[in-house]
């Protein structure tokens, strides 16, 4: 069994395709399926079921998919680790980032880490806050910026987001001040898809309940805001995903006020690379 196998049954697993994987890796079909073959064989059991539709992992290749992950990881570890000795700051992190992050902070962080950290690679993929926590704790991430995931991951905050009422700027509720969830009640709401932890959250908080109207269920950006202008429902968001060049909408503070606390999710420092530890310390300190 060698690193290079793993790679490649990881690979085929993340992609769903035998194809995919090779461009990856920058190898032929034949030598990813000759290499997953020699595998399954020194294993004696089938990693995937195939035909010409899908590529489906099996029950003992999911067993087998934490294992050839803590594998991968460890040995990324060694060789940052052997990179540190000789006082060089290489290696390569994974980063798991929310739509809203991604487009309006991240860039301006990934430029200064490169700045001060040049021979760190990184990759970063975007989900919803249930994808990163689930990325981080089965590895395929090494860190991610989410909000407090609420479960066995360590989470570092970072800042806090108000949330915002979002109508039509013609709605009979845009001149107010402020809104409370007890106002949007009766309206007709976009049920914004990812951000269903959020509202949970903050209809737990609300000090009555409250059934919100949803009538759309909507992820697109574009298309919420479209609704929104054109006065057929309304919606929550929290501020960094409200573009600041959008017309025709109006944007009033949730009352009582309700923050969503984003933040650094890691597994146990103990199990970061270098390459994440050293990630890790630089945005702590970018958020001091």
């Amino acid at each position: 069994m060698t690193l290079l196998q793993l790679e490649i049954f990881i690979a085929i697993y993340e992609t769903g395709s035998f194809t995919k994987a090779a461009e990856r890796l920058n190898l032929s079909q034949s030598a990813i399926s000759h290499s997953l073959q020699a595998l399954e064989s020194e294993l004696g059991i089938g990693l995937f079921d195939r035909n010409r539709r899908e590529v489906r992992i099996t029950v003992a290749g999911a067993s087998f998919l934490s294992h050839a992950r803590e594998a991968i990881n460890q040995t990324r570890i060694i060789e940052q680790l052997a990179s540190r000795l000789t006082k060089l700051e290489t290696g390569k992190i994974k980063i798991g980032s929310f739509p809203s992050f991604t487009a309006n902070l991240l860039p301006e962080l990934l430029v200064g880490f490169q700045e001060k950290y040049p021979s760190i690679d990184y990759l970063v993929r975007e989900g919803d806050y249930y994808d990163i926590a689930a990325w981080v704790k089965i590895r395929e991430v090494d860190v991610g910026f989410s909000i407090h995931p609420q479960n066995d991951l360590h989470f570092f905050p970072l800042l806090e987001d108000p949330i915002y009422v979002v109508m039509s700027e013609s709605h009979r509720l845009a001149g107010r001040s402020a809104l409370s969830i007890e106002h949007i009640a009766n309206e007709n709401y976009i049920n914004v898809s990812g951000y269903e932890q959020l509202l949970d959250m903050i209809l737990k908080a609300a000090p009555s309940s409250v059934r919100l109207n949803a009538t759309f269920d909507l992820s697109n950006t574009n298309s919420i805001l479209s609704v929104v202008r054109a006065g057929l429902a309304v919606t929550l968001l929290p501020h960094l995903a409200i573009p600041s060049e959008s017309t025709g909408i109006a944007a009033l503070p949730l009352t009582p006020a309700f923050h969503r606390s984003i933040g650094l999710v890691t597994r146990a420092v103990s199990a970061h690379t270098p390459a994440a530890r050293t990630f890790t310390e630089f945005v702590l300190e970018r958020y001091r």
